[in-house]
């Protein structure tokens, strides 16, 4: 919640191979509310509000400094040790409204007894109160309380990975970069410049998400860096799977899963990974070595969806090779977030490699509502309500495509998605008090029920991940469940645990068996091969017969009859200009599993008029 920051001070800041200060410096914690350092600044929290920090936390490093805290904080107890070259002392950080800014500067350093001032300083720590130094406990108790306490099923590392961060435009790892495992990452004990000389330095240690996985049991998302080689894979999934020296030879818990996810969004341009991919894909056809174009496609667009298929089933392979006889932990997953369908990535997995359920566990896509009307608190409350009812589509949509290529639906982010002007802190948001209001109101609780329990699981929706689990309120969002880990009494933290303390509703979804469905579909001109699907539930499984009622007037047809991607029947209409325009064919036998199935009739050739699907129980 706190931004922290290595400031310079007189000379320009140096440091060592470790990323510790080699020069005098200022240590900044601001922990003010946002727009906090802009007088005057229209679109703010109208509460101010931040967490309390306030408390004696406890300093230590090696070597000596002229402690100095010239904002925030009183500095006393200091305490310097001649025989291990150890100083001490208590920071008193104080509870300013609105929050606090800290600022310590560290001056006449001497990083050695003999060294000249100047000289910097190395393992720098604060700890907060009640906890000890050299105790080595990297999680607080409020954290880890708010995870253990509740069944959490998953925790997703996206952000606090920085995985947004990695291949900069610009940056000494922009494209055609890979990151590589020996120096290319955040390291636990290391200092806090350790970014200015080595790359790929972006969020915790991946050693932490060992530590969180097994102190809460739960199981992990990862997200890869864009720019991770091989050798970096290797790396990490090696570290997941046995840990190292920091963990203790430790890897993850043999009942926690391991979703794995080829970077965050990479459709998205905003962010360096969607540029870096785009280029990679484009560069790798070029190359004249490559099957993302194994159609003949031209299309640049198409390349990089088909890229991130490929890249994540290479992951994939790497972390089942490392993980050996438990590979079957590793679940990768593809996120499209509904901007581009992944039946093209699907497809093109199918066509070069095989089935996507023998390489993929699931495809993820975005659940956020936002309300359209923000006049009002109330308004904005049943305008989210609203917004949830309308994913319902393409929580179908995507629950039908998952089930045709036998794979899982969740949700890599979602719950509420109220933002205020992005041009802020100015022009004012005359909303923007409404959408704080909102975030914080106990009937949050019911958006989030609602939104999981009468739209995303009986859409046929799986895991949920909640974005996000604490962050502060502002103007770019009302993100997180909770804003302060001292309060979880709020509405959407409520909501969160009415609904892990319910059990899930049925699936209702899909055309319930034995029923006509009404198709009403255009099937014209092809090839290009073309293709329509309709998903089905029955409750017991069982056989059916399925009657196809459609138009032969127009030509011959060849339609092929798929279930969850198994090809049931191959028909060779021929035209009959005489006909009423509504034949039905000879019933095609089907024996469905028990829960959802999808029915795909892909036109080879021909020009018809789907008319109904009748489906009836039967050998």
């Amino acid at each position: 919640m706190s931004f922290a920051r290595i400031d310079r001070l007189d000379v320009p800041l140096d440091q060592d191979e470790d990323g510790w200060p080699a020069t005098d410096f200022q240590f900044v914690v601001d922990n003010r509310f946002t727009f906090a350092w802009i007088d005057g600044a229209p679109n703010v929290d109208p509460l101010r509000y931040s967490t309390d920090i306030s408390g004696t936390h406890r300093l230590s490093f090696s070597g000596q400094a002229l402690l100095v805290a010239e904002s925030g904080a009183l500095v006393t107890n200091q305490v310097y040790d001649v025989a291990s070259n150890t100083t001490t002392a208590d920071v008193e950080i104080l509870n300013e409204e609105g929050g606090v800014v800290v600022a310590l500067s560290f001056i006449l350093t001497r990083r050695a007894p003999g060294d000249l001032p100047g000289t910097g300083l190395t393992n720098l720590s604060l700890i907060r109160p009640g906890y000890s130094l050299g105790g080595g406990q990297v999680f607080t108790d409020w954290w880890l309380g708010s995870l253990t306490n509740y069944p959490w099923n998953a925790l997703r590392f996206m952000e606090i990975l920085g995985t947004d961060e990695y291949a900069g435009f610009g940056s000494l790892e922009a494209y055609p970069y890979r990151l590589q495992w020996d120096g290319d990452r955040s390291l636990p004990g290391v200092g806090p410049l350790y970014y200015r000389n080595h790359r790929g330095v972006h969020g915790m240690p991946w050693e932490y998400v060992i530590l969180a996985g097994n102190a809460t049991n739960s199981d992990v998302w990862i997200t890869i860096p864009v720019n991770a080689s091989d050798d970096y894979l290797t790396g990490l999934a090696t570290l997941l799977q046995g840990g190292n020296e920091f963990t203790g030879y430790v890897g993850l818990n043999k009942n926690v899963n391991i979703y794995v996810e080829y970077s965050n969004e990479l459709w998205h341009f905003g962010y360096p990974q969607g540029a870096w991919n785009y280029q990679a894909a484009i560069d790798e056809v070029a190359s004249g070595d490559s099957n993302l174009n194994y159609d003949g496609s031209t299309d640049r667009e198409i390349w990089r969806e088909r890229r991130i298929a490929k890249r994540t089933l290479e992951i994939a392979q790497i972390f089942a090779k490392a993980f050996a006889g438990d590979a079957s932990r590793i679940r990768p997953v593809i996120n499209d977030a509904n901007i581009f369908t992944p039946e093209n990535m699907l497809q093109y997995v199918n066509d070069m490699y095989g089935p996507p359920s023998q390489y993929l566990y699931g495809v993820a896509i975005t659940t956020y509502y936002g309300s359209a009307d923000k006049t009002s608190v109330d308004a904005i409350i049943a305008g989210e309500q609203a917004a949830s009812d309308r994913n319902v589509p393409g929580y179908i949509l995507n629950r039908g495509i998952a089930t045709y290529w036998g794979l899982h639906l969740l949700a890599y982010e979602g719950g509420q998605e109220e933002e205020g002007d992005p041009r802020a802190p100015a022009p004012l948001d005359p909303y923007l008090v409404n959408q704080f209001a909102a975030a914080r109101d106990p009937r949050m609780a019911e958006v989030e029920f609602h939104d999981l329990m009468d739209n995303w699981y009986p859409s046929g929706g799986e895991l949920y991940m909640q974005f996000s689990h604490v962050r502060r309120l502002s103007t770019y969002g009302m993100w997180g469940v909770t804003e302060d880990l001292t309060d979880l009494s709020g509405g959407k933290w409520n909501g969160m645990v009415q609904v892990m303390e319910s059990p899930l509703p049925e699936i209702s979804v899909g055309a319930e068996l034995p029923a006509k469905i009404g198709a009403d579909v255009v099937f014209w001109r092809a090839p290009p091969a073309r293709f329509e699907q309709w998903l089905v539930r029955s409750p017991a499984g069982g056989s059916y017969q399925l009657v196809i009622n459609l138009d032969t007037r127009w030509a011959d047809n060849r339609i092929d009859v798929l279930v969850n991607n198994t090809l049931i029947q191959s028909l060779n209409i021929p035209r009959d200009s005489q006909s009423s325009g509504s034949t039905d064919l000879p019933p095609v036998p089907l024996s469905l599993s028990p829960g959802l199935s999808v029915v795909r009739l892909k036109l080879l050739s021909g020009d018809t008029n789907l008319n109904a699907l009748t489906f009836s129980e039967g050998e």
